[in-house]
């Protein structure tokens, strides 16, 4: 899945912002190979093929940390804004033991959202789900993401992965009522 949002309103002094929306069903060669750590192994022909040879080796990166935990997997790195300044590249990644079937797409909503109420503007995220059942988000931004505001994401984003895909509380994560924390803590006491 590709999402894409541009830099400028849609109409001159308005607010509203064209965003763009791909999905694309996997297609593994090795749709059995749920225990393999090799990139190689576990992505679509069309990951390989397509990506940069950066792009696969931060996302073998994950998926090797990924195999070797059962938590949440976080990298950022930096990449070239849209403005020709530096901006960040942030890599969130979990196994959830399935590929096939899985809906991941509410987690990077879930995940864009989180960086946009910690003031990160995202420009581009793409999902990449592998056979092995490790996803993995890739947020792009324009400015650099901050340690300490770096930090506070990886803390929500940790909670938000640990909750069921859909949950009662849901709408009120996505719309700030609560954040991650408090979301967590409502569906474990209820």
């Amino acid at each position: 899945m590709t999402y894409i949002k541009s830099n400028g309103t849609v109409l001159p002094g308005g607010t509203e912002r064209l965003q763009l929306i791909q999905v694309q069903k996997a297609a593994y060669e090795n749709p059995s190979a749920l225990h393999s750590d090799d990139i190689h192994t576990v992505a679509t022909s069309d990951f390989i093929k397509n990506k940069s040879k950066n792009v696969i080796n931060n996302h073998a990166k994950a998926i090797r940390d990924c195999m070797r935990s059962p938590h949440p997997q976080f990298s950022r790195g930096t990449a070239a804004g849209t403005d020709g300044q530096q901006a960040s590249r942030l890599i969130f990644a979990l196994r959830s033991g399935r590929a096939e079937g899985a809906n991941h797409s509410s987690s990077m909503f879930q995940v864009i959202d989180l960086c946009e109420k910690e003031g990160i503007e995202v420009n581009k995220a793409y999902m990449h789900t592998f056979a092995n059942g490790v996803t993995a988000y890739s947020i792009y931004t324009n400015r650099v993401v901050e340690d300490s505001t770096w930090a506070e994401v990886k803390k929500s984003a940790n909670l938000i992965f640990s909750l069921p895909e859909d949950t009662f509380l849901d709408d009120l994560l996505k719309d700030g009522t609560l954040t991650a924390q408090e979301t967590f803590y409502l569906y474990s006491a209820s």
